[in-house]
Order: C-alpha cells, then structure tokens, then sequence
C-alpha cells in the first residue's frame, strides 16, 4: 500500500509531525537518537537488542529512549504512537530523497 502513494504534503506532513523534532535535535546536538529509535521501533521494544546492535549498555539506551520521549513528547509504550512512528519510517524508506 505504501509504494502506491505519491509524496504528498499529507504524507509529508506525517513524516514531519512523527520524526523531525528528532531529526533536528539529532543534526544540533550531534546525536543518533533516531537511528535509536528506529532499532527500538524495529526491535519491538527490546532494550537489550538495541544495545547488542549498537553495542552499547541497556542503561544508556533506557536513557536514550527516556530522553526521546522527552523531546517528542511521547510514550512509546502505547501502541499507536510507536505505530505511527514506525509509519513514518517505512514512508521515508519508500520516498528517500524525496523527503528532503
């Protein structure tokens, strides 16, 4: 389903609204708290993944992933907000450049 829409503002809308306050704060601070979320979002929220994949310690991505609720706002733990979040994602996935 998602290969058969066009980027449109809609869909460009969603992809900002669900990932640029990271995205940004990322490109400021120097951080990869999206690719962390990305992982945990990929991961099913598995902490100890997360930290095999990025080799670090499940206390610095507990951190990380508190921290990034704090800056989005948000609870991972609900469904529909790591649904949406894993939308936008797959959309950027889908429209690469296009999102730029």
């Amino acid at each position: 389903m998602l290969f058969e829409l066009s980027y449109t503002s809609g869909v460009r809308s969603f992809v900002t609204t669900n990932l640029d306050v990271l995205s940004n704060y990322d490109l400021v601070k120097n951080t990869n708290y999206t690719e962390v979320l990305r992982l945990y979002i990929e991961s099913n929220g598995s902490v100890m993944e997360v930290a095999d994949k990025l080799y670090l310690h499940r206390n610095t991505i507990n951190y990380r992933i508190s921290r990034i609720e704090e800056l989005m706002n948000c609870n991972l733990d609900e469904f529909n907000t790591r649904l949406n979040i894993a939308l936008a994602f797959m959309l950027l996935d889908v429209f690469g450049n296009e999102s730029t």
